[in-house]
């Protein structure tokens, strides 16, 4: 799967239908409505564990946020305030086996590279609740947690996506998108996701 960067002068294009994807006008692939997105909120969560208490670091909020469009909207909009955005994914379901080589991604964003929409690996065991299994460790919870989705069919896409801040870059009001789009078109999309960085 190719991954293209975009610069400023492509920005127009993808932030003119970044814009419609709020009037629900953005034409989605077919495979769009087989996704399932989540909004995964990062946190050390506590757990009593025979004589002591251990602390492990999973998914505390696991939301779906869009299922069965290729429009996320903007993704800050989802994200409780005062919730330090550097510990939020947001992870896709998928069917077992998709396909989508037809298909690259594309970012754009404001100004430099400090404030953007990045792809990042997605660990599955932090969907699960440790206390599920204690006597397993994490590969072994993210063996247990594809072969549940396996079991119907889906799987997790492999990547997460999040919104970045680098440096000590300053991202308020700054604005980043990134899209899956066909390749031979570059007009149907299998997501679009925006963010306007709230701080």
């Amino acid at each position: 799967m190719k991954q293209l960067i975009v610069g400023i002068g492509a920005l127009a294009a993808l932030a003119t239908l970044g814009s419609t994807a709020l009037a629900g006008d953005t034409p989605c692939a077919p495979e769009a409505k087989k996704f399932e997105w989540h909004m995964c909120i990062g946190a050390e969560v506590e757990y009593k564990r025979g004589m002591k208490t251990e602390t492990r670091d999973e998914c505390a909020v696991d939301k779906v946020i869009a299922k069965g469009t290729c429009e996320l909207g903007d993704l800050a909009s989802y994200v409780p305030e005062g919730t330090d955005i550097g510990r939020v994914q947001f992870y896709a379901i998928v069917p077992d086996g998709q396909k989508l080589d037809d298909y690259e991604i594309q970012y754009t964003y404001d100004g430099d590279n400090g404030c953007t929409i990045e792809p990042t690996s997605f660990n599955p065991w932090r969907t699960m609740k440790f206390s599920d299994a204690f006597d397993k460790d994490n590969s072994e919870r993210s063996e247990m947690a594809v072969a549940k989705l396996k079991k119907k069919k889906l799987a997790f896409y492999p990547e997460a996506f999040v919104m970045r801040r680098f440096g000590g870059q300053e991202c308020k009001g700054m604005k980043a998108a990134a899209g899956m789009l066909d390749k031979k078109t570059q007009s149907k999309y299998v997501f679009l996701m925006s963010a306007v960085f709230p701080m």
